[in-house]
């Protein structure tokens, strides 16, 4: 996890004191989207080759299902709050926090 984050945080230091215009950003976004399907790609070939997660995943979708809902639901509610908390705070108003 730790490196997870390191990860990132070199990133936003690099990103931060690079100056990119508007081809280095779609050539970013061409890239990460490479990356990401190469991923969804390696994660589908790991779970094709998992017999035992063959045979569950009626079991093990219906949780999947149910953790995504709830993780969408909780994300909304929490970019809802904080936006309005900012914006609150962005027209001048009083901050209740």
């Amino acid at each position: 996890m730790i490196m997870y984050l390191a990860v990132l945080v070199v990133g936003c230091l690099i990103g931060s004191k690079v100056a990119m215009n508007d081809g280095h950003h779609q050539k970013l976004a061409s890239i990460q989207s490479i990356a990401l399907y190469f991923l969804l790609f390696i994660m589908g070939a790991k779970v094709g080759m998992d017999k035992d997660m063959l045979r569950s995943f009626g079991r093990i979708g219906l949780q999947g299902t149910i953790i995504a809902l709830f993780s969408v639901l909780f994300s909304i509610l929490g970019v809802s709050v904080v936006s309005k908390t900012l914006f609150k705070f962005d027209r001048g108003e009083q901050n209740d926090l």
